[in-house]
Parts: structure tokens; C-alpha cells; sequence
């Protein structure tokens, strides 16, 4: 990015003590090109309840995160150590820097006091998709819950992670992803999201704004009731890898990249079949879209040419659609499916067969070519 972004005043809302999401978003501002950031760091406190313990596996390696005093100092940024409920010294720091959004890197609870001292409001990245992972113990509700993992970007009110939502980032996972890669994984996302964040903002782009219903937060696990969650992990992990795997290849397919067709059928090739929410199969959606070579790569990995529809509607049936009464249409998809043994004389549940069709839309040249394929022209 360029220093577009110079001369918007933002406050970073952080710890004042090593934080790696602290640290790490202040150097993402820094990187964007900003200059003028105020760091809000509130002191260390030792939290009641807090809970210590392992659930999993920790073995990937990280650097100690830096003093927050110490890193600023550094970069030539404004460090405030104060408390985040401290509106009247949040106020004065605001007035004094021009600050009219505030971005949450690392803080607990803050009062709508302190949220209203900011004109654009006040930002916050939260670990899970909200309301269902509301609270603490995101990843563990997102299991729990049977949702997908990822990152929400919200704009704060009042309440604990509620507000307007801006977009919600999924987490991709991988068949053998550990909870501890997935985690990881998710940290990225709010850094990803937070670039995204700044690219719209230095381009004087809209931010987006959608109310989020989050009737009640959720309270904090028990240690039983992580675990619990732990042990449901690897079926949850099977459910959303099939998910995501299904949705990427029918994006493929609508988007015309037989490469990435080929690809997604290499690790998972029972997924040719599948079905996406309107009953159609990848080969349905391709021919529907007309591209060819995603239909060929298909049709070579054993799609079934004769598939239909929730309504009986053929494979044909859609992939005539954008072809009728087209001046010079190319027939070579529709005669790709023929040759792969879809059923020119098929019927849908309303006991109609895509010459029906044809004929109704007054297409007599596609008329005579099916004719022709069935031996009768």
C-alpha cells in the first residue's frame, strides 16, 4: 500500500504488556502507511477464573512478542498506558490526536462511554462467527455449535461482540489440520482482514454495515465442556473440509477453471456427484455456464451425462438454455454430453423432454440438431 492512508489519525486499542495481536496489528498500521496512531494500552491485570489450561497440542514456534512502551518507541508512535474504561482519559488523548476510529488489537471490555468518544467508531476482530461464538472460547463454541471457523470484523456497541457486522472471513481446513493449525490459521484471517480494513479505508471506500442479532453471549467453557468439544473436533473437521471442498469445486465449475476442477477431483473424487443446494451436480452447473473444458474434464473423470435435477430437469435440458435462438450457437458441449451417453429423449417430472422445450422457445435450429441426434432428420 502506499501512504495513501497518511494523515488518518487512528487508536489502537492494545496491551500494555508483550501481546502478539497487539504488537502484530500495530506493525500492520505501520505498514499500511500510517502515521498517525495512538496505542491505548491498558496495564496488566490478573484476571479471576482464568483458565490455564492445555487442550492441545502447542508446538508451533513464535517469537516472543515484544513490550508494547518499548516497540512504539521505536516506530515513533504515541503509547498511552490507560485504562480502556477511562473515558475521560481516552477522551483527551482522541481530542488531542484527531483519532475518529479506533481498531481493537488487544482489550477486554469497553464501555459505550468509550466507544461513542470515537466519530467512526470502533473496530474489533473477533475469532469466530458471531453470535454463535460470541464470548470467549470461540474456536470451542464454533465446534460446539457446528459452525465454521474464522474471523468476524465488527463494528463494537455496548454489548460483548455484537454491533454491525462488516464481513465474516472463513477459515479454509484442511483434512488433516490439527486444532492448533486451524487456530493459526484463523489468527491470520484478522491480520488478512485487518489489510482489507485498511485498503478501503485509504481508498476513501464505504465500510460496510450489517446489524448483528446476538440475542445473549455465550459464557465462558468449562474445562469438561472443552474437552467435550476437543473430542467432537476430528467429525466437525470432516464436515467443514467436505463443505468447503464442495463449494470450491462448484465455484470451479461456474467459473470455468478446468484446473482447478482437475485438482479438487485428484484428492477428492468421490465429490463428482455432489449436490449443491439446488440439486445440481458439477457437471450440471458447467454445462449450464457453457464451459466446455471443465465439462470434458468431467465427463473424463465419469460424471454422469444423464443427470437431472430436483425436477427431473436433464443435464441437456440446462446446457441448451444459453444456446437457444443464438445466431451461430456452437453445438460441441451438447455434443459432448451426446457421445457421453446423456438421454436425448429423457423426460422432467413434467413429462417433458428438452426438444419440448426447444420447440416451445421456437428454436428451429436447435430443433433439427436434436432431430438429427436422435436419428430422426
Amino acid at each position: 500500500m502506499t501512504d495513501a492512508s497518511a494523515g488518518k489519525a487512528i487508536a489502537l486499542f492494545a496491551y500494555d504488556f508483550p501481546h502478539r495481536k497487539s504488537s502484530d496489528f500495530l506493525l500492520e498500521l505501520v505498514a499500511a502507511g500510517l502515521r498517525d496512531i495512538s496505542v491505548l494500552a491498558a496495564p496488566k491485570k490478573i484476571l479471576q477464573h482464568s483458565d490455564e489450561g492445555s487442550y492441545f497440542s502447542r508446538s508451533l514456534v513464535h517469537p516472543s512478542a515484544p513490550d508494547m512502551r518499548e516497540l512504539c518507541t521505536r516506530l515513533g508512535v504515541d503509547f498511552h498506558s490507560v485504562e480502556h474504561g477511562d473515558s475521560v482519559r481516552i477522551g483527551e488523548i482522541v481530542r488531542g490526536s484527531g483519532c475518529t476510529l479506533g481498531i481493537i488489537g488487544g482489550a477486554r471490555i469497553i464501555p459505550s462511554k468509550v466507544i461513542r468518544i470515537f466519530d467512526q467508531g470502533v473496530i474489533n476482530f473477533h475469532p469466530g462467527k458471531i453470535p454463535e461464538t460470541s464470548g470467549l472460547d470461540a474456536f470451542f463454541y464454533s465446534v460446539k455449535q457446528d459452525v465454521p471457523v474464522g474471523v468476524t470484523t465488527h463494528f463494537i456497541d455496548g454489548r460483548v461482540d455484537a454491533g454491525h457486522q462488516i464481513w465474516f472471513d472463513e477459515t479454509m481446513i484442511g483434512p488433516e489440520d490439527s486444532i492448533e493449525v486451524v487456530i493459526e490459521n484463523g489468527y491470520a484471517l484478522q491480520r488478512l482482514a485487518l489489510r482489507r480494513l485498511l485498503r478501503i479505508i485509504a481508498d476513501g471506500g464505504l465500510v460496510p454495515r450489517q446489524p448483528i442479532d446476538r440475542p445473549r453471549k455465550n459464557e465462558p467453557m468449562t474445562a469438561r465442556q472443552k474437552w467435550d468439544a476437543v473430542g467432537m473436533f476430528p467429525a466437525w473437521r470432516a464436515r467443514h473440509f467436505c463443505r468447503q471442498t464442495v463449494s470450491s469445486l462448484f465455484d470451479a465449475c461456474a467459473s470455468g477453471l478446468p484446473e482447478r476442477v482437475g485438482k479438487i477431483l485428484d484428492s477428492s473424487p468421490s465429490f463428482i456427484e455432489a449436490r449443491d443446494d439446488n440439486y445440481w451436480t458439477p457437471l450440471i452447473v458447467a454445462s449450464y455456464n457453457q464451459h466446455l473444458p471443465v465439462v470434458e474434464k468431467l465427463l473424463s473423470r465419469g460424471a454422469n451425462a444423464s443427470a437431472a435435477g430436483r425436477k427431473g430437469t436433464t443435464v441437456l435440458m440446462y446446457a441448451k438454455t444459453k444456446l437457444l435462438n443464438q445466431a451461430g450457437a456452437d453445438y460441441r458441449l451438447l455434443d459432448f454430453l451426446i457421445d457421453a451417453g446423456a438421454d436425448v429423449a429423457a423426460r422432467d417430472v413434467f413429462g417433458k423432454s428438452v426438444m419440448d422445450y426447444v420447440i416451445a422457445a421456437g428454436d428451429e435450429h436447435m430443433a433439427q440438431y436434436f432431430l438429427k441426434m436422435q436419428g430422426m432428420a
